[in-house]
């Protein structure tokens, strides 16, 4: 099992930039275990003021030879997490011998034919049976926790300089795994 990023190109052709696996095709480039950690960019000020739900659109080829049953994905998270995340399965077109799924115009654009999911380890997405060879187009979402922000995390009193106000030493970065399992 091998996830893929997605190009408008045509299938097998190069993806370098990860904020434009928007859906269209299989493109050549793997989606690797490290990627996760960048697949949806920095969380910046301006990310929090516009708190904008944002979208990537992956392909999952079975390439074990043999079909796979009970395929399942799910995301492992910090308690506390900055974002929230779900997964959408959607089952490609197969077009002049090329699978296809939805593409949408940019990272902030929704898909109209998925239907997301929360998926935890207690509650993994079902993605079914996949055939040899088979595809299964997968949208990752993340949004912002918005529980998780409050001015009061920010910024605190300056006790050394009455009444100003000091910023917050904060985590800078938070570890969050997507997993698929199958049968």
């Amino acid at each position: 099992m091998t996830l893929y990023y997605t190009t408008s190109a045509g299938e097998n052709e190069e993806q370098l930039l990860i904020q434009a696996s928007l859906g269209g095709y299989k493109s050549s480039t793997a989606f690797k275990d490290s990627d996760f950690d960048n697949a949806f960019g920095e969380i910046s000020t301006l990310t929090l003021k516009q708190n904008r739900e944002q979208y990537i659109a992956l392909m999952l080829v079975n390439e074990t030879g043999s079909n796979v049953e009970n395929v399942q994905m799910w995301f492992e998270k910090p308690e506390g997490s900055v974002c929230d995340f779900q997964v959408a399965a959607v089952d490609p077109v197969l077009k002049d011998g090329v699978y296809q799924m939805e593409r949408t115009r940019e990272i902030y654009s929704k898909p109209i034919y998925a239907n997301f999911v929360d998926a935890d380890v207690d509650n993994k997405a079902s993605l079914g049976n996949i055939e040899a060879g088979g595809y299964v187009g997968i949208w990752l979402k993340r949004s912002l926790n918005e529980s998780a922000f409050n001015e009061s995390d920010f910024y605190e009193e300056d006790l050394s300089r009455k009444p100003f106000y000091k910023e917050k030493e904060k985590e800078t970065e938070e570890k969050i795994l997507l997993n698929i399992s199958w049968d």
